[in-house]
């Protein structure tokens, strides 16, 4: 994931930059009183990235995928029931 568009994400859940690290830039969410680390590099491991979200509480922006909040269709079974 972009930097930027984490970044994006988390200021529009209400995070607001609290400092800058040597290394990272601390994200701080006044409403819920957390915080959490963004590295300073172009792209953030989706991995990290949905550790960051979840710091704060809020569901993972997903890029290029399904979105969280789609209804799941229920669980079909590939073999067919025996009656």
């Amino acid at each position: 994931m972009n930097r930027r568009e984490l970044i994006r994400h988390l200021e529009s859940n209400g995070c607001a930059l609290s400092r800058e690290g040597s290394r990272h830039s601390w994200w701080h969410n006044p409403s819920l009183n957390k915080r959490s680390a963004v590295p300073r590099h172009r792209e953030i491991n989706e991995h990290l990235a949905r550790k960051i979200c979840r710091d704060f509480a809020f569901l993972y922006l997903l890029k290029n995928r399904p979105s969280v909040l789609a209804l799941k269709q229920p669980y079909r079974s590939r073999f067919p029931q025996i009656s």
